[in-house]
């Protein structure tokens, strides 16, 4: 990785990071790197207060120790191009409840493995853990926001995180209620932050299991195609890896996995071909 040049300037007691490879090959050959801090750090605050001293001892003022935990968190990020760090850090502040804090207080040092992010049009994405919400960074680390995820019918929140996912150019959502119905959203419109929801199918009925344990989920979302409409999906109880065609409502066996957690590591592949020059 590349070596970030200059130092904090207040040492933290300890630290956690999150680093994010991000590049858009049909854009560009160059790359960048999102990088989130979390710092912590031990204050020891002294103050003298008065004592009034108790029966036969004198009064005066007396030095009281007291501490409390401080963090702060910033987006660093690294450019292939240019070869260089830049970053933007927060306050040390134990009450700081804008941006990058309120991400770090919802789960966001929770690193979440495969679907659970997506890069698109120039967005990181990932499911905030705690909470029915997707935060997004640039590549430059200027620009972050919250995008709510959409919501279960009455207003009922989801029985478990979502998975986002990049398609066809637009961000998608992608979550089961407990009795295994699946719903797929696309986001129709990111200022607006519109969802509309693309597809929904019940997973007992699509493969024919009859009842659903709750046990470690029986279903398990791996990705979703990056040009079509087609959704990958692991069923935890036979290891098989599936496809599921929307347009056509097609299901197709791929293959069996050895192991289940496998699903954990899947990462959509789109091959680039560069143009090769007829003088080379």
């Amino acid at each position: 990785m590349p070596r970030y040049g200059s130092r904090p300037s207040v040492y933290p007691r300890r630290e956690k990071r999150h680093t994010y490879l991000v590049f858009d090959p049909a854009i560009s050959s160059h790359f960048h790197l999102i990088q989130f801090w979390f710092e912590f750090a031990h204050l020891e605050l002294r103050h003298w207060e008065w004592s009034s001293g108790e029966e036969g001892s004198s009064s005066g003022e007396e030095l009281c120790r007291a501490s409390r935990e401080v963090y702060r968190s910033s987006v660093h990020t690294y450019s292939s191009e240019t070869g260089t760090w830049s970053h933007i850090h927060g306050d040390w502040d134990e009450e700081e409840e804008q941006g990058l804090e309120v991400w770090r207080k919802q789960g966001l040092v929770k690193p979440y493995r495969g679907p659970r992010r997506a890069f698109s049009n120039g967005v990181l994405h990932f499911i905030v853990s705690d909470k029915d919400q997707i935060a997004a960074v640039d590549a430059q680390g200027v620009t972050q926001k919250l995008i709510p995820v959409p919501a279960m019918a009455e207003g009922e929140r989801w029985p478990e995180p979502g998975y986002v996912a990049q398609s066809q150019g637009r961000l998608h959502y992608i979550n089961q209620r407990s009795d295994a119905q699946l719903f797929i959203w696309v986001l129709e419109d990111y200022d607006t932050q519109e969802w509309v929801v693309k597809h929904s199918v019940s997973l007992l009925e699509l493969l024919g299991k009859k009842r659903h344990t709750h046990r470690k989920k029986d279903f398990r979302v791996v990705t979703m195609h990056p040009d079509g409409n087609v959704v990958y999906i692991v069923q935890n109880w036979n290891r098989k890896l599936i496809s599921y065609g929307m347009d056509h409502k097609l299901l197709s066996v791929i293959d069996t996995l050895k192991d289940v957690s496998w699903a954990e590591h899947f990462v959509p592949y789109v091959p680039y071909f560069s143009v090769i020059s007829a003088h080379n």
